[in-house]
């Protein structure tokens, strides 16, 4: 398809034109919670968000998806055919720039940029969804997302978070986000139901800092999922006003856009749930060879429960190294093909949430692996259903994207 010109090269796919009325919002099925899927879309990671939306059906999911994107030239030109195939018959296509031009926010040239994760703030704010589970294009799921909606820690606050691995620490953290709050106390004046003695953080929020110096890295932003309007209408007021200020404003440049969804929440002077174990890492092709303490592949997070096996626990992975192909050359040199780069074979175990060690020969890894163990055939599983359905996306041929086996 001509939205998988980064993964396929050259190859065209034959274009079929059809009526725009196709990108209208379709039937919804029945859905009296009002609870949707919610993913960030661009010209280059169309396949990798269509094939998300196959392996949420194959999981049993059945909730509607909304497909975000800003202006129409971040939509292939195929798009609304490939939107007519029975694999897609709940996905409605949201302009979020347009809508958010007409509730009055200012659209600065970074919501126009092709890859900003800026557009999950501006997504959560924009869904028609009352609960709203954000997804990155690129994870990977094992098991269907829909436990979280009856989960304890989200009934209870509106809120599930899974924590980054990238959690270094800064002294100046907590500093930082005073600032944040200081320099938005007109968001507490003009919002007279929340009743701010002070600007001081929470115990709660307190014990999730961590970051370096330069950006903030709390919450995973593969899955984010928020109840909008528990509160009424003051959590999407406070999202407006962070959108439209925030990003234009240089010191906060620390400020990652999935971050500044949790903070609202502590904006509020109200509870979040954030997972209670940390992040988990999967090894990148010879780890166990060359480091087998430093692991360097994606980030994954576990779903713990009484009722699941700590050996059937791993929930998503943050797979965009082994779902996008890339190009890999012969020992001869003479061409490319595309192929896979990364391969992981082993987890670390489960852990509570700890500091980042921070190596300086490897600033992105996980540098204090104590313990790991073999990924389970699930996730093998699961990986190849996911690449097939990303291919069969790519070539346009469509063969399988209801089949789950």
């Amino acid at each position: 398809m001509a939205f998988m010109r980064e993964s396929i090269g050259n190859l065209q796919w034959h274009r079929v034109d059809v009526p725009s009325d196709t990108l209208l919002r379709k039937d919804a099925i029945a859905n009296p919670h009002n609870r949707g899927f919610v993913i960030c879309v661009h010209e280059g990671n169309f396949a990798a968000a269509l094939s998300l939306v196959t392996e949420l059906a194959c999981l049993g999911t059945e909730l509607p998806v909304e497909l975000h994107h800003c202006t129409e030239r971040e939509l292939p030109s195929d798009l609304a055919a490939v939107l007519k195939h029975a694999a897609f018959t709940h996905v409605r296509v949201v302009d979020s720039c347009a809508l958010a031009a007409a509730h009055g926010i200012p659209r600065p040239p970074l919501f126009a940029s092709p890859r900003d994760a800026w557009m999950k703030p501006l997504a959560l704010y924009t869904s028609t969804f009352d609960h709203v589970m954000i997804l990155d294009a690129h994870t990977l799921l094992l098991r269907n997302p829909n436990v979280i909606w009856t989960d304890a820690g989200y009934e209870a606050s509106g809120s599930y978070f899974f924590r980054q691995r990238n959690l270094v620490p800064g002294a100046n953290a907590a500093d930082r986000y005073t600032h944040l709050l200081r320099k938005y106390t007109d968001l507490y004046h003009l919002d007279t139901s929340i009743q701010a003695v002070n600007l001081e953080l929470s115990n709660n929020f307190t014990q999730h800092l961590g970051s370096s110096f330069d950006a903030l890295q709390t919450v995973d932003p593969s899955l984010l999922v928020v109840h909008k309007t528990r509160y009424g209408d003051r959590l999407p007021k406070l999202l407006k006003r962070l959108i439209g200020q925030a990003p234009r404003d240089p010191s906060f440049a620390w400020l990652t856009p999935h971050d500044a969804i949790f903070s609202v929440f502590e904006l509020m002077h109200k509870p979040f749930h954030v997972a209670t174990y940390g992040a988990n890492t999967l090894n990148a092709p010879r780890d166990l060879e060359l480091h087998p303490t430093v692991f360097c592949g994606p980030v994954a997070q576990r779903w713990i429960a009484p009722s699941v096996h700590i050996s059937k626990s791993l929930f998503f992975v943050h797979a965009a190294t082994l779902i996008d192909t890339k190009p890999i050359p012969t020992n001869e040199k003479l061409y490319s093909y595309q192929g896979y780069i990364d391969v992981p074979s082993h987890i670390t175990s489960l852990r509570l949430p700890s500091l980042f060690k921070e190596v300086v020969e490897y600033p992105t890894c996980f540098a204090d692996v104590q313990r790991h163990e073999a990924l389970p055939a699930d996730f093998f599983r699961a990986l190849a259903r996911r690449r097939a359905h990303y291919h069969a996306l790519a070539l346009g041929t469509f063969h399988g994207l209801t089949a789950c086996s």
